[in-house]
């Protein structure tokens, strides 16, 4: 059976930057993903810079060993202009060195640098399948 190798868009939903913290998470169940890009579409100016965090935590739901941007970083600065009207502001991000989600593991969209106005951002991320057998995965375990 061949696969196709089809990237495509995981919507994290509507996200308030006006305010720091973990705002969304998301992780494969089955395959393992490649994240190629990410982007925030920003409904409003940005008031001041924000920064948004994709963190990786290799295990789901746990902080330990968790990751600092290492999946991405995104500097919002007042230069991103948004007009209402003319269709939202797209600010995105493509890593140099794509990072793998395993299952059991999660990317976590955090805010650590709080931007004023962007109060209903929706952010999505670009993966990529990286076609394997769930037996070769280490961590997941097979029940009959």
């Amino acid at each position: 059976m061949a696969y196709d190798h089809t990237k495509y868009e995981v919507d994290l939903g509507i996200l308030d930057l006006t305010s720091t913290g973990d705002k969304a998470t998301w992780g494969p169940g089955l395959v393992p993903h490649i994240v190629r890009a990410v982007s925030i579409v920003i409904d409003a100016t940005p008031g001041d810079a924000g920064v948004v965090k994709g963190d990786l935590r290799p295990t789901r739901d746990s902080d330990t060993s968790r990751t600092d941007g290492t999946v991405f970083t995104i500097n919002l600065a007042t230069s991103h202009t948004f007009t209402a009207g003319t269709g939202p502001k797209v600010v995105y991000h493509v890593p140099s060195s794509p990072v793998k989600v395993l299952p059991g593991q999660e990317v976590v969209i955090e805010v650590t640098d709080a931007s004023a106005s962007v109060d209903e951002a929706r952010v999505c991320l670009l993966v990529e399948p990286s076609w394997d057998q769930p037996g070769n995965i280490t961590g997941m375990v097979a029940t009959a």
